[in-house]
C-alpha cells in the first residue's frame, strides 16, 4: 500500500478516491469504505476480535492492503499505526472538515442507514464492531 487517507467518514474520502481513479489509478487498487466493511468483513471480523494477535492482525493487514495504493474510510483509519507498522512506506493523507457540518453529515448518513429496512446479519454485527467502543 502506498496511501492511507486517514480522515474520518464524510470528509471527502469518496472524493479522494474518486480522484485517485481518474487520475488513473486500477479502480482493483483502491480500498474505500466498501472494499474494507464487504469484500474484506472476514478479515475485519478477526481483526476486531481482542483474542486475535498482533502477528496474525499483521498478517491480516497484509493480506487486505498488499495489493492497494490506498485505502480509505473505516475502520482502516482507526488501524493506521498498525498499518504503517505492515506497510513503512505508507504517506499519509488527511483532510478535516468543519465540525458543525462534519456532524450534520454523519447525522444524515447515520438516519439513511437506520431507513434501511433490513440487511443481512453480518452486515449489523461488523458496522456494531466498527462504530462502537
Amino acid at each position: 500500500m502506498k496511501y492511507l487517507l486517514v480522515s474520518y467518514s464524510k470528509c471527502g474520502t469518496k472524493s479522494y478516491t474518486q480522484a485517485f481513479r481518474q487520475l488513473g489509478f486500477d479502480q482493483s487498487k483502491i480500498c474505500d469504505f466498501k472494499e474494507n466493511v464487504i469484500d474484506h468483513n472476514q478479515f475485519w471480523y478477526e481483526i476486531l476480535q481482542q483474542k486475535t494477535s498482533k502477528k496474525r492482525i499483521q498478517e491480516l493487514f497484509y493480506q487486505m492492503y498488499k495489493d492497494k495504493i490506498l485505502a480509505a474510510d473505516v475502520p482502516c483509519i482507526h488501524y493506521w499505526y498498525e498499518i504503517q507498522e505492515v506497510f513503512p512506506g505508507v504517506k499519509f493523507i488527511f483532510y478535516q472538515r468543519e465540525s458543525e457540518k462534519w456532524l450534520k453529515s454523519m447525522e444524515n448518513q447515520w438516519e439513511s442507514i437506520n431507513n434501511i429496512t433490513s440487511r443481512p446479519d453480518w452486515v449489523s454485527s461488523i458496522l456494531v464492531l466498527i462504530f462502537s467502543p
